[in-house]
């Protein structure tokens, strides 16, 4: 009895030993004190050899294969979901701190002479302004690749066509809304169009749509775990062959843009440059249904925890973020997480924002944006598989439509399976105003409100110089 008892407490001591080993290991890790942490750089490609064909050959497409791809390992996720976990906490410390310090030094300045503190005041609001008038100065130009996944058509083409034509290097308006001066801020964006076909062939040679499509295809069908691969490679292309990207906005064929370009600078700019925008949720949501829980929360070898899901999942990423996703797998030394993903329902919806969990970018960061720029609902009194498809809009396209979509933040729209007027689609979205800049919906907004409070003012001033002239009555 004896030594059966010294073996089984020398396995625990061994079980303890490894598990030490693996937690120091990621606090290591999360503290930057690790040698071997990998960089990411000099990894293979998930293209085929022609990617590094430029832009002129894309035509020649090939059907990419997964077989050969290795799964990332239960120990190695937990390992690195561990790592994000105390990385977070880190945070977390470093802005209470942060809170602490300012709080004291606002409670020291209370104590102070008023006149002192009115004059410091003045000083910091001088300087405030000054410094947020150099941020705006140096505001970085934006380049947005749109990364379309199609089967076979792209029936809004000719839509996308002319919003990334609007590109624009124009003075900005001052933020009361008046004529810009010589020190308005300058900004720059532009969009650019990369498209993974799932049947390549059957899009003709010599259009602009084959010009556009990447040098090769995964062949996913619908709710098929590939399309990840999709849009991963359409992210790596045009990371790889356009540098000046600095955001990705990740569409399917269904999908139009509601928004001016100037439209999704200003948002891009308000919330920072290495900002995503996804609407995420997670197990402990109530958004979370008994559906979720079975069919996107449940997946072998993953942290439940650390699962999240957006919905819808065509989001906007920054060129950061999709670059640690593309190279995830250096994390997990060389596996690949998309397979874990191969039972999910709308894989797509679940595995960028659990990846964007894994890295450490949903907890004690803003670094996402926990809101959708892509208008999509979908109808809960419908049934069976009806449910999975979002709202068709056919028929519909209209400038109350679009004002409502924009009124919740959102520059895109889905789903639209019919082509749309150009002339009508331009008409609704690129409308200009008397200088000749696209006005947006909250300017339009803030006009119309003013313009009925002058009526509603003169109205009142007419009913008073009524009253007070009305004949008296004998």
């Amino acid at each position: 009895h004896l030594s059966q008892w010294l073996r089984v407490e020398e396995d625990n001591i061994i079980t303890t030993m490894s598990d030490f080993r693996s937690i120091l290991s990621s606090f290591q890790e999360a503290n930057g004190t690790s040698t071997n942490t990998s960089t990411g750089n000099g990894t293979t490609s998930r293209f085929s050899n022609s990617t590094n064909k430029r832009s002129s050959e894309r035509r020649d497409v090939t059907t990419a294969s997964t077989k050969n791809h290795v799964v990332a390992k239960k120990n190695d996720i937990e390992h690195l979901w561990r790592t994000s976990q105390i990385q977070s906490s880190f945070r977390a410390a470093k802005a209470s701190a942060t809170a602490t310090a300012t709080a004291t030094a606002e409670f020291r300045g209370n104590c102070s002479n008023r006149t002192s503190k009115s004059s410091v005041s003045t000083s910091n609001n001088g300087s405030s302004s000054t410094t947020s008038n150099e941020k705006k100065e140096e505001r970085s130009p934006i380049h947005v690749a749109i990364c379309a996944t199609i089967v076979s058509d792209l029936p809004h083409e000719h839509i996308w066509r002319s919003w990334s034509s609007h590109h624009r290097h124009r003075r900005r308006s001052n933020d009361n809304g008046s004529t810009p001066t010589p020190t308005s801020t300058l900004t720059s964006i532009s969009a650019s169009v990369h498209v993974h076909a799932k049947n390549p062939n059957a899009i003709r040679n010599g259009t602009w749509l084959k010009s556009r499509l990447i040098p090769v295809s995964h062949n996913p069908n619908w709710n098929d775990y590939r399309i990840i691969l999709a849009m991963l490679s359409l992210a790596e292309y045009a990371i790889k062959f356009e540098p000046q990207t600095t955001h990705l906005m990740m569409v399917t064929e269904s999908c139009i843009p509601i928004g001016t370009l100037d439209d999704l600078s200003t948002v891009i700019h308000q919330e920072g440059m290495q900002c995503s925008f996804m609407d995420v949720y997670g197990v402990e949501s109530p958004r979370c249904t008994r559906f979720d829980e079975h069919r996107c929360f449940s997946i072998d070898g993953v942290p439940r925890d650390a699962i999240y899901k957006a919905l819808p999942g065509w989001a906007l990423f920054s060129r950061s973020h999709l670059e640690e996703v593309i190279y995830l797998r250096d994390r997990l030394r060389g596996g690949e997480l998309y397979p874990l993903f191969k039972n999910v329902w709308a894989p797509e919806e679940v595995f960028f924002p659990t990846a964007l969990a894994l890295l450490g970018k949903l907890s004690g960061t803003n670094e996402v944006v926990r809101q959708s720029l892509m208008w999509s609902k979908w109808d809960e009194n419908s049934r069976g598989s009806d449910r999975a498809h979002p709202i068709v809009y056919d028929g519909q396209f209209s400038r109350e439509l679009v004002n409502e979509a924009k009124e919740m933040g959102c520059i895109f729209m889905r789903k639209w399976k019919k082509r749309l007027s150009l002339q009508h689609w331009e008409e609704i979205v690129l409308s200009t105003g008397r200088d000749g800049e696209p006005r947006n919906y909250g300017e339009l907004k803030r006009r119309v409100r003013e313009s009925t409070s002058i009526q509603k003012q003169a109205q009142r001033k007419r009913s008073k110089f009524e009253e007070g002239n009305r004949p008296s009555q004998v």
